[in-house]
């Protein structure tokens, strides 16, 4: 319930955004932006939350920090560099003005949805926050829930698409096979190891979410 509601406030600011500030040139363009910034933190977000973690700084949300600032600055950054670039004053008409607003900024308010509830997700807190992939149990293991708006997943899809162009040996779907499901397993607790995954444990590495290869 909770990402459905994020998503469906990011997604109505973004159209509101768009339609108020941007002509469709600049709405496709922040749109690019956005999507590049998603390449960067999940590119990167690993290696900069183990420089953080190896000098104890966030040791438990180190990663999911990294991963949102990285977003935030790589495509807010890009965005403010196209004010330079792209004439923020072109007319296009107003037909074309709405839609730009409409199909971009949907879009474009989706992927922001789905970047925050990986944060989220990413997080050292209670399984129910954003939602809870599994319910209750991990009895459902095999059969992970979805959320209404599958923003987490848009997201994690773009990044396996431009990953899988770039080297077939550290292919995103290689390397961090069901990555969603694995962030959200680590909420749970484990008896076997002893570690609470609830955000509850000072002992909790929230680098230990990383796939083998």
């Amino acid at each position: 319930m909770v990402s459905v509601v994020l998503t469906v406030i990011i997604v109505i600011g973004m159209m509101g955004r768009f339609y108020l500030k941007f002509s469709p040139l600049k709405s496709f363009m922040v749109l690019i932006c956005s999507i590049i910034g998603v390449v960067v933190a999940f590119s990167y977000y690993e290696s900069l939350s183990g420089l953080l973690v190896s000098k104890g700084i966030l040791v438990q949300s180190a990663q999911a920090m990294c991963f949102f600032v990285l977003y935030l600055i790589t495509s807010l950054g890009l965005e403010y560099v196209l004010d330079y670039i792209v004439g923020s004053k072109i007319d296009f008409g107003n037909p074309a003005k709405i839609s730009s607003a409409v199909i971009l900024g949907a879009l474009t308010g989706v992927i922001i949805s789905g970047m925050f509830v990986t944060f989220l997700g990413l997080l050292p807190m209670r399984r129910m926050i954003p939602y809870s992939r599994f319910g209750d149990s991990i009895q459902k293991i095999k059969s992970p829930s979805k959320t209404i708006i599958p923003c987490d997943d848009f997201v994690a899809g773009i990044y396996k698409l431009v990953s899988n162009g770039f080297s077939s040996k550290n292919r995103f779907d290689v390397v961090h096979a069901n990555f969603l499901d694995k962030i959200h397993l680590n909420r749970f607790m484990s008896k076997e190891k002893g570690v609470l995954a609830d955000g509850h444990s000072g002992a909790f590495n929230r680098t230990s979410h990383a796939m083998p290869p």
